[in-house]
């Protein structure tokens, strides 16, 4: 009050219980950023004040008039701490008032600065120009800072508005929080079911909407086209590789320059290396290195997102790993999820995958080419997911129960002995004795 921001209901009185409306906290707001002289010069009515908020677009995706929610409280605030303040300069031997946009409550009381609509050209160790950057910056406008996340790889490419600490270009300025900007175009799609796939002539990639629509978008040409972290040479090449979700994303002109490819190999882990830092699946083709000192880049998290370290695995987890074609990037996301029950159906469907239906689970898919040739309806079995949910492998118990042939005995840590036995459905299982 003693400031002029709170007046009361013009005759001094204040009402604390009452709930405050839209338009007095827009009051408020715009006379806490200094446009009273401004108002003034309409007899600081409302109208005046909601003229100004309106131009400082305080009220942007806010959709209350009336009484004030908490959400749309948390709208005003986050446009007010961006919204450019009102300042003061002299002037010959006046002061002239006006707008500041370098200058925002963020700046000011706390070294913060909004900027939007600007590309993120670097993320994950990755460029898209191909300069070097460390995994943990992100560059943004051409500016590098510290990334506010470890992994930023669904921004590479988009445009954003961002809040950023300290000066531009200096060493300790970091990114604190940023969201994709409207200007954005990209098309991103999940799945194999939802992709009809890149015509070389054409340079049109098509694929199916959330409504099942074909569609298409040209690339191109010259297009920058990475996958799964690094680099592909060329865009036939990556299209041709297997790949399981894409995004294609458009420059300011609208033009479709980045493609960002992912595909995944699930590992089911038999063995783990604590010492060298690599496990080996139960495909056991070769070693799967989880030491950053073989990688440019690496990321390991959770099915849940959270940084995962390689003293936490433990055998049967389901690794997918995300490995570039120059073997440079790696990211490997772990899950240890399972699902048992009694198998009530199976078979492919109209898209080519396969899936297993478990009694009062439903359908689950299974990834890649893994099929259900060795199971049978009304089999017990557990799968193993992987992060995307998918099976990933499954373990299978005939209604009549199953019959192995042991291929060996051995002793494993802690005076455990296992037996290594080919079951009656196909599979090689290891059985932990009593």
């Amino acid at each position: 009050t003693a400031s002029g921001h709170l007046q009361g209901n013009g005759k001094g009185m204040f009402f604390p219980d009452e709930i405050i409306t839209q338009n007095e906290a827009l009051k408020i707001i715009v006379s806490v950023l200094g446009y009273d002289k401004e108002a003034e010069a309409e007899e600081k009515n409302i109208g005046a004040y909601l003229k100004i908020a309106s131009r400082l677009k305080l009220t942007k995706n806010s959709s209350g008039t009336g009484e004030l929610n908490f959400e749309n409280m948390l709208i005003l605030f986050k446009n007010s701490i961006i919204a450019p303040m009102y300042g003061f300069e002299p002037y010959g031997e006046d002061i002239k008032y006006s707008q500041n946009k370098d200058k925002t409550i963020l700046s000011v009381y706390y070294d913060y600065y909004y900027k939007e609509n600007d590309r993120v050209t670097a993320a994950n160790a990755v460029s898209i120009y191909g300069d070097s950057v460390k995994g943990t910056d992100i560059v943004i406008g051409g500016s590098t800072f510290e990334a506010p996340a470890e992994d930023m790889a669904e921004y590479l490419g988009s445009y954003v508005n961002y809040i950023y600490s300290g000066e531009l270009n200096v060493d300790d300025n970091a990114v604190i929080w940023l969201e994709k900007s409207k200007r954005n175009d990209e098309v991103v799609v999940f799945g194999k079911q939802n992709i009809d796939g890149f015509d070389s002539s054409s340079y049109k990639f098509s694929y199916y909407d959330e409504n099942e629509k074909l569609r298409s978008v040209r690339i191109e040409m010259g297009a920058t086209v990475i996958y799964n972290g690094g680099f592909a040479d060329n865009i036939e090449e990556a299209f041709n590789m297997p790949y399981t979700s894409v995004r294609i994303v458009a420059d300011k002109a609208g033009d479709y320059d980045l493609c960002i490819l992912y595909n995944y190999e699930n590992h089911v882990v038999e063995y783990i290396n604590f010492e060298d830092e690599y496990i080996r699946g139960r495909d056991a083709v070769e070693n799967i290195s989880t030491n950053p000192d073989d990688y440019e880049y690496i990321l390991m998290r959770n099915a849940r997102n959270e940084p995962f370290k390689t003293e936490e695995f433990t055998e049967d987890m389901v690794a997918s790993v995300y490995l570039s074609l120059d073997g440079k990037y790696i990211k490997i996301v772990v899950s240890e999820e399972r699902l048992s029950g009694e198998i009530t159906r199976k078979g492919t469907d109209s898209d080519g995958r396969n899936y297993i239906d478990i009694a009062d689970i439903g359908k689950i898919y299974l990834h890649g080419d893994l099929n259900a040739d060795n199971a049978s309806i009304g089999d017990n079995i557990t799968i193993y997911l992987d992060a995307e949910g998918e099976g990933a492998y499954f373990k299978v118990t005939p209604a009549g129960g199953v019959y192995s042939f042991i291929l060996r005995a051995y002793a494993g840590e802690e005076d455990d002995f296992y037996v290594k036995a080919f079951t009656q459905t196909g599979s090689v299982e290891k059985f932990k004795t009593a």
